[in-house]
């Protein structure tokens, strides 16, 4: 664990950029001046913690996919597990003999 996970610090200032990581500037130990990014804070919000590329209708198509693949494999099971315990899955024509 980090030596300054959990601690709390006198807020002097934040600094944020559409394209860049933002920091907070903090006083530690009332005589030095750290900057701590935003995303190891709970400033940080929920862009800066989660970033993706991509878009609600692809995670959307995604998400529909993968239930299609769930209901098709459910469905192969199904079917397998149909045929391997009916009776005409059977083979009637071979004896078997025991020795």
């Amino acid at each position: 664990m980090h030596p300054l996970f959990g601690r709390r610090f006198a807020l002097l200032s934040v600094s944020t950029s559409p394209r860049a990581i933002g920091y907070a500037s903090v006083i530690y130990r009332n005589h030095m001046q750290l900057r701590i990014p935003l995303s190891a804070t709970h400033l940080a919000t929920p862009k800066e913690l989660l970033g993706t590329k991509l878009t609600l209708e692809s995670v959307t198509e995604l998400v529909t996919f993968t239930h299609q693949c769930d209901a098709d494999v459910n469905s192969s099971q199904l079917r397998l597990e149909t045929l391997t315990s009916s009776p005409s899955s059977h083979h009637p024509h071979r004896s078997h003999n025991h020795f």
